[in-house]
């Protein structure tokens, strides 16, 4: 019985890695932006940002109809998004 329940934990710990390879980079950044409390309408190109990404902490600038987010996708964290510039 407790391996049946740690099988269970394995699988819903790893569901979130296993993204649906339809999504594209761009949809997946804007959930989490919008996931964060800030607006996202339309994302329209998400960027990796070089300088500021490490290995374990990937960072994204994320271009949105109505605003441009800078987004650093921090593990087992909250995610920090900062507002480059804001069109409304």
């Amino acid at each position: 019985m407790k391996f049946i329940a740690l099988l269970a934990l394995l699988c819903v710990m790893a569901y979130p890695c296993l993204a649906d390879e339809t999504e594209s980079v761009e949809t997946i950044v804007s959930s989490v932006v919008r996931r964060e409390g800030y607006k996202c309408e339309k994302p329209i190109k998400a960027t990796k940002d070089v300088e500021d990404s490490i290995p374990e902490e990937m960072a994204w600038i994320l271009k949105c109809k109505n605003a441009t987010y800078k987004v650093q996708l921090l593990p087992h964290y909250l995610s920090a998004v900062e507002v480059i510039e804001a069109t409304e």
